[in-house]
């Protein structure tokens, strides 16, 4: 048995919700132009921000599944 102090109430599990936010709107609609854009001007992009970038669109999706 866990014993909480008192007045202390532990918080309601609330889960995130990624695609709401402005910044996961902006990657989903522009990571491909990016990296195409990136390609013709020779820039680079690492592999692993490339992976990073696509893994966080899939964050909250539990189609994708949980973890790692």
């Amino acid at each position: 048995m866990v014993v909480q102090p008192q007045g202390c109430v532990p918080a309601l599990y609330r889960s995130r919700r990624p695609a709401d936010t402005a910044l996961y709107r902006a990657v989903q609609n522009h990571l491909e132009t990016f990296l195409a854009l990136c390609r013709d001007d020779e820039e680079s992009v690492s592999p692993q921000a490339e992976r990073e970038l696509r893994r966080s669109l899939a964050c909250g999706i539990l189609a994708y599944g949980v973890g790692g």
